[in-house]
């Protein structure tokens, strides 16, 4: 079965609509669930709490879900499917996420102060306690990103990024069900839920495709290497993370109600990076794994950077002229205030400006990973950490600027990221070409959809007809984009 499925890989827009379609649907659950966070829980010291101790478990689910697992599995399927090293690979991460979970239980209080310090007392009690119950969820994403990294190995990309939506699923059943009888409590046993069944999903439809592997205690001669390589990976991959859990360091300097600011622009944000840019790199590492030359390796390099340009250009402009009108339908509701949409949108403005120069990072990582220098492209990833420290660091300190220069500090890391390993690989005249090349093609368009948006954003105050008519530009893209042979 390996083999065949490998032969003759997909073209990369297929391959990046399908596992496009299945982020998609995930994000589009998990805007439900924040929606309905927003309308029972509002922006308040209660929310600030849960983001708080979300924090490290989504932390993980990110990280690990989105790259890091995958990428290094990948990296060793390359030279041949040993389902003895994935047995015994599966049971350590297993039990090795299940001992983190206890030890961040045990510490909760000392994690919580550590990325929350300058918070009330009451905040952090309340986040201890969610963080001790949300940790456990840790053993099971890993179940799941292990699964996930086989299903993109058999090129399944469709079903391992579905696994998500049914975590979503099953977090916004829970919290329906529940919150009458527990509160916020019921916003945290529902990430526990939701991965229950994110897990039961994965396992059947594992077993359907006969990729169902059971974990098996033992050592391998592979296994301190594979482990010793995850580690930097897990740094390099999520690197892009490292901001959720700066933000709340910064943000409790930066006045209540920042965090959950922050967090409600970053999900938005967020959704254009997990379905184009996360999913594009990750389709990209599998194509460049089954790469036989260099020249093939650069090709699919160049296809994909034109595809996430030809995407993520128009994104960024629809988003600077509607954002506001987004967050209006999305979250204006219940104990969610107009203030509050001002906030949410000024954010994620300056984090969408970001959007292209983090995308190309993640592009530009695959190559370190295709050659097992994970931990080359961990100490490539420091500059981008450095500025996403200092911009608000300075900002807050110095300025006493609000919580934007923190969303600011994360749209700079992500073309300083970009940049260093452009200039280091010397690919910075290759991938000027492409983005001129690109952008004559598609300039035309660009500038029709920024100036159609400005007009009816001017002429019309209906909310949801700029959110409509911004989709209508979407889907136009779209439909290109399936004609198009990236």
């Amino acid at each position: 079965m390996g083999r065949n499925s490998r032969e003759g890989g997909k073209s990369f827009h297929r391959s990046l609509l399908e596992g496009g379609l299945g982020v998609l649907s995930s994000r589009v659950l998990g805007f439900v669930r924040e929606f309905l966070t927003a309308y029972f829980f509002g922006a308040s010291q209660a929310t600030d709490a849960f983001f708080i101790a979300w924090k490290i478990p989504n932390l993980f689910r990110r990280v690990l879900g989105e790259g890091a697992f995958d990428r290094v599995l990948l990296a060793y399927l390359r030279e041949g499917f040993n389902r003895e090293f994935l047995q015994k690979v599966l049971f350590w991460s297993v039990f090795t996420s299940f001992l983190v979970a206890v030890f961040l239980a045990i510490t909760a209080p000392f994690a919580v102060d550590l990325i929350y310090p300058n918070g009330a007392e009451e905040v952090k009690e309340r986040a201890v306690s969610f963080l001790r119950i949300m940790v456990f969820y840790l053993p099971l994403i890993t179940i799941t990103s292990f699964f996930a990294a086989l299903f993109q190995y058999f090129q399944r990309y469709l079903w391992s990024f579905l696994s998500q939506a049914v975590f979503n699923i099953g977090a916004i059943s829970f919290l329906l069900l529940f919150e009458g009888a527990l509160g916020i409590y019921a916003l945290v046993w529902s990430i526990i839920f939701g991965g229950l069944l994110q897990v039961a999903y994965i396992l059947i439809l594992s077993k359907r495709l006969r990729i169902l592997i059971p974990p098996k205690f033992g050592f391998h001669k592979k296994l301190v290497e594979y482990f010793r390589n995850l580690l930097p990976s897990f740094w390099s991959v999520g690197i892009g993370q490292i901001s959720t859990l700066l933000e709340a360091f910064f943000a409790s300097f930066a006045g209540a109600g920042t965090l959950s600011h922050l967090y409600y622009a970053f999900r938005l944000y967020y959704l254009p990076v997990s379905v184009v840019a996360i999913v594009g790199s990750r389709v990209n590492f599998s194509s460049l794994v089954r790469s036989k030359d260099k020249g093939e390796i650069f090709e699919h390099l160049k296809r994909a950077v034109e595809a996430l340009i030809y995407l993520l250009v128009p994104i960024t402009l629809i988003t600077l002229v509607v954002g506001e009108s987004a967050v209006k339908i999305l979250y204006q509701h219940g104990a969610f205030s107009h203030a509050d949409t001002q906030k949410v949108a000024l954010y994620l403005k300056i984090y969408i400006c970001g959007l292209l120069g983090f995308s190309l990072y993640q592009l530009l990582l695959n190559l370190y990973h295709l050659q097992k220098r994970f931990f080359t492209a961990f100490f490539l990833s420091l500059p981008l950490v450095v500025v996403e420290i200092l911009v608000p660091l300075i900002g807050i300190f110095v300025f006493h600027t609000g919580g934007w220069v923190i969303a600011l500090g994360t749209a700079l890391g992500g073309w300083v990221g970009f940049l260093t390993l452009c200039g280091l690989n010397r690919l910075c005249p290759f991938l000027g070409k492409v983005f001129i090349g690109t952008t004559r093609r598609e300039f035309v368009k660009w500038m029709a959809t920024l100036g159609s948006l400005i007009f009816v954003k001017a002429t019309v105050s209906w909310n949801l007809l700029h959110f409509s008519f911004a989709a209508l530009w979407g889907l136009y893209y779209l439909y290109n984009f399936k004609k198009k042979s990236f």
